[in-house]
């Protein structure tokens, strides 16, 4: 009874910091549904994911939003895609297009989905010269979006060539892998 009690006053108290801290009651619920979890990048900067077989309707992420870039390709089956307004089924050689900040769920089709994840810190990417300035620093600023899925046949190579590259393949490897991040995030915008 003593733990339940003690559960009660912590939950209050982070429910009062959180009104405190916090402008107005959207960004509050914002806050609350930010994902939290640490991402451990490669040498290239992005992180992998590849979802094997999953079976049907299966929620792979609740409703969440995050800081960095994250692209989704449909390999086989289909994904349920929510991001902000909008939604989706996508299918093969479809990408999801998840924004930074952006809340977005996802769940697997009625026959199941793999599919391949790559994400990436916008501001990893972004340097001191003037076009990462102009084209990388709204997609931070969220003063532009991108369409929420595409299945552009350049894209979908360009996001294959990313998730197929070995990372030990060679010393270069990790470059390739940036150079290909570049080359995506300016077809994004095509």
């Amino acid at each position: 009874m003593l733990r339940f009690k003690r559960n009660i006053i912590i939950f209050f108290y982070i429910c009062f910091i959180n009104i405190l801290t916090c402008k107005d009651e959207y960004t509050m619920i914002l806050n609350h549904q930010k994902e939290l979890d640490p991402v451990l990048y490669d040498s290239s900067g992005l992180k992998i994911h590849h979802f094997n077989n999953w079976g049907s309707n299966i929620l792979l992420s609740n409703m969440h939003w995050h800081e960095r870039m994250e692209l989704i390709l449909v390999v086989s089956g289909s994904l349920h895609f929510r991001l902000s307004n909008h939604e989706s089924i996508l299918t093969e050689n479809q990408l999801a297009i998840i924004s930074p900040k952006l809340l977005h769920y996802v769940i697997t089709g009625e026959n199941g989905c793999t599919c391949k994840t790559v994400m990436f810190d916008i501001d990893a990417f972004y340097n001191q010269l003037s076009t990462t300035e102009r084209l990388l620093k709204p997609v931070l600023d969220q003063t532009i979006s991108f369409l929420p899925w595409t299945d552009h046949p350049k894209v979908i190579s360009v996001m294959k060539s990313i998730v197929e590259e070995p990372t030990t393949k060679d010393a270069f490897s990790p470059l390739s892998k940036m150079g290909k991040i570049y080359e995506m995030i300016a077809l994004l915008y095509r």
